[in-house]
């Protein structure tokens, strides 16, 4: 849900649809991000005419009611104008937090993400810790997390447009911050991302907390050793070493404690810093026995004025950096200020799809062949999957002479305790003119399932073989960014009772395979297909919804 304040000032109306548009975006936009359904989300606020006008009390608080009760989690973001003293400022009146709290608890829903885009919203979070009411007749708080633009004694400076909403909105396209690894960039990641990496939306202190029990994760505030580079035009840059510490908390209590540590390059001069040599970044480690000294990435380091940019990761146990000059980088005269290991997918110009399934303990080996024309530079990265020895070679290339095409090599290996596959994003950057080409790649964890999927499972980027098929009877099972084939002569069927959610999946048999796919329970089904099935796919008085999907290649009735 999306809620629109009063516009007050001139250029309000203007701002506030900007940013409603942009909140809807970072809602279901993002291939890291929540993922909402469009049509799951709703807007107030706005006229049929797309004005921004604000929206009433009223409206907020009977838009609130009217949502299904008990939904899994529910997803509020208000832009607009806040009040110093502790709330919203709407049309025809104002929303104080504490009541805003009362009315999304009121809800019902098991979890609510609170996004505040509003001066003094740092105020919210003393006030949605507090709140209780009666749901069912039981007393209920909030549970969930509540992100702020600004703190609660500070305004959110805006030209043009939110700074803290426009590091939000990179900060969950940017598979960096993804702290704990599991495929998705929740509000209390990005917020901690955008804080760091954003100067304007860092100087309004925006916030980002986790109020009550469940499973979650806590991100501290990032720790920061700075290295200035004399190995590159004398020092201009600033090489930061930054440790984001966090905590994954349990149903039952327990803390789990890990880090993630980046390296960012920040250009400190009044000009755009165009990097003349190479160099290479040593993780050095003087306590070991013997000493260690190892190579962890090799670029042409590049920033516009005052730009921070993340150029990789570093291992958790990397205690010291050194940076050393390595060959000239041609032309240097030519290097776009934002050329660099790291950019985000929404700037790239070329996006390729690959995908594979591999088992346990099996290498992981892509090879990318890269056209052009020799003399052409290039640079590489890769986002690394942790505990797969993920690798991309070589990190800098210029086309040989008489050769137009250079291959790239993409290398890991699949833990033998692996449970899920992987998204593996490597990045192939042109610097002469500058051009990027993102290479997705789907890694999957392949199984062979000896028994039938009949509930209550959960199955993310798997390559499942299934003799038996799928007969779910009860229970919630969840299939995502997997593949299902069928090798027998089976069939597959959702009873009333049974609860299957399909994301970005597929299903298909072999040839001359299952009989066809039934739906007599609950089928919630985005960005799925099903191939080749005879008899397609039959909904028999099943409920649910179906976005964005395919049934291709049927034969039959279905």
């Amino acid at each position: 849900m999306i809620v629109v304040g009063h516009p007050e000032q001139a250029g309000d109306a203007d701002l506030f649809k900007k940013e409603a548009e942009r909140a809807e975006r970072m809602l279901n936009g993002m291939t890291t991000g929540p993922r909402v359904d469009a049509a799951h989300i709703t807007t107030i606020g706005i006229d049929p005419q797309g004005n921004a006008i604000g929206a009433t009390p009223m409206e907020v608080c009977n838009t609130l009611m009217d949502l299904a009760a008990n939904c899994d989690k529910l997803h509020f973001t208000y832009v607009g104008h806040g009040l110093q003293y502790g709330g919203a400022i709407l049309k025809g009146g104002d929303l104080k937090w504490e009541k805003m709290a009362e009315k999304l608890i009121a809800t019902g829903a098991r979890q609510i993400c609170v996004t505040l885009i509003a001066c003094f919203s740092g105020a919210a979070i003393p006030a949605f810790e507090k709140a209780e009411v009666k749901v069912n007749g039981k007393p209920r708080k909030f549970k969930g997390s509540v992100v702020t633009s600004s703190g609660k004694k500070r305004k959110t400076h805006v030209t043009g447009e939110s700074p803290f909403a426009r590091a939000l909105e990179t900060c969950y396209q940017d598979p960096f911050a993804d702290l704990n690894d599991d495929d998705t960039v929740t509000p209390i990641e990005a917020a901690a991302w955008a804080r760091f990496v954003d100067d304007d939306a860092r100087g309004d202190a925006g916030l980002g907390k986790v109020i009550g029990d469940g499973v979650r994760t806590v991100v501290k505030p990032p720790t920061l050793t700075r290295t200035r580079d004399n190995s590159d035009s004398g020092g201009e840059l600033e090489f930061e070493k930054v440790k984001f510490e966090f905590e994954t908390i349990s149903d039952a209590g327990d803390t789990v404690r890990d880090c993630r540590q980046q390296l960012y390059i920040k250009n400190k001069r009044t000009k755009d810093h165009k990097g003349k040599y190479s160099v290479t970044i040593w993780c050095v480690d003087k306590d070991a026995n013997p000493a260690t000294r190892d190579s962890v990435a090799s670029f042409v380091p590049a920033a516009t004025v005052d730009q921070r940019v993340c150029v990789t990761r570093l291992p958790a146990k990397c205690k010291t950096i050194e940076i050393t000059r390595g060959k000239k980088a041609k032309p240097a005269s030519t290097l776009s200020p934002l050329s660099g290991p790291v950019e985000d997918l929404s700037e790239a110009t070329n996006t390729i799809d690959l995908a594979a399934a591999y088992a346990r303990n099996e290498a992981v080996f892509f090879d990318l062949p890269i056209p052009g024309i020799p003399g052409e530079s290039y640079l590489t990265a890769l986002d690394p999957v942790p505990g797969w020895n993920s690798v991309i070679e070589p990190a800098f290339f210029t086309v040989p002479v008489l050769l137009d095409t250079q291959v790239v090599l993409v290398r890991g290996i699949v833990p033998d305790t692996a449970t899920v596959g992987a998204w593996m994003y490597a990045k192939v950057m042109k610097t002469t003119p500058p051009d990027t080409t993102i290479y997705r790649i789907h890694a999957l964890l392949y199984d062979s399932l000896a028994v039938p999927i009949s509930g209550g499972q959960e199955f993310r980027h798997r390559h499942l073989d299934l003799p038996l098929g799928l007969g779910i009877a009860g229970g919630l099972t969840r299939i995502e960014d997997s593949a299902i084939h069928l090798t027998g002569l089976t069939s597959c069927s959702v009873e009333p009772g049974g609860d299957l959610r399909l994301l970005r999946s597929l299903i298909q048999p072999d040839s001359g395979g299952a009989s066809g796919f039934v739906a007599r329970g609950h089928l919630e089904a985005s960005y799925a297909a099903w191939i080749g099935l005879l008899g397609g796919l039959r909904l028999e008085a099943a409920t649910g919804s179906l976005f964005e999907c395919a049934v291709i290649g049927s034969e039959g009735d279905g």
